[in-house]
């Protein structure tokens, strides 16, 4: 296997592993991580760059969906486990935070006072609790740093798939 694959996986699945890391924060009681987006900004940033990345190069290299499938199977245990293990891990953590039912999200802080986008009445309303609050910030942060993590992992799957039908 090639060391571009190497890298560009080995990348990928650290950076996921530092996503779902953050992400499985949110879940700890208490706002643990910055309210500010950068973190959710560069999670979901790499992982769809990444992704696209990733896709774009298995399409020019014409590989068959069942090939690489075959070939993350001849990847080592260790490799594929860990890997499984993660997307599995990171896989109910977007839907978790998509399917509130609360209606509300994009939190912020204006001149002291809470607010929130409320997707029911289309308008800015106010929260008038710092708890609930930091409740959605929370959320927000589980959701897409969930997916995040869920587009890097399946980034690395496939360049290391790549990598390994290069090399046989």
């Amino acid at each position: 296997m090639g060391w571009g694959y190497r890298i560009l996986g080995g990348t990928a699945a650290v950076l996921g592993a530092a996503s779902l890391a953050c992400a499985l924060l949110t879940l700890l009681p208490g706002l643990l991580l910055p309210e500010s987006g950068w973190l959710v900004g560069v999670s979901m940033g790499s992982g769809v760059l990444l992704g696209m990345v990733a896709v774009g190069w298995s399409f020019t290299l014409g590989n068959d969906p069942r090939l690489l499938w075959m070939a993350f199977r001849c990847l080592s245990g260790k490799v594929q486990a860990a890997l499984g293990v993660l997307a599995v891990t990171s896989a109910p953590l977007m839907p978790m935070g998509l399917s509130s039912g609360h209606g509300l999200q994009n939190p912020e802080t204006e001149y002291g006072a809470y607010h929130a986008f409320d997707t029911t009445t289309r308008e800015r309303v106010e929260i008038f609790s710092r708890a609930e609050y930091e409740a959605l910030v929370e959320l927000e942060q589980r959701t897409f740093l969930g997916g995040g993590s869920l587009f890097l992992f399946v980034a690395a799957a496939l360049f290391l798939s790549m990598g390994e039908l290069r090399r046989r």
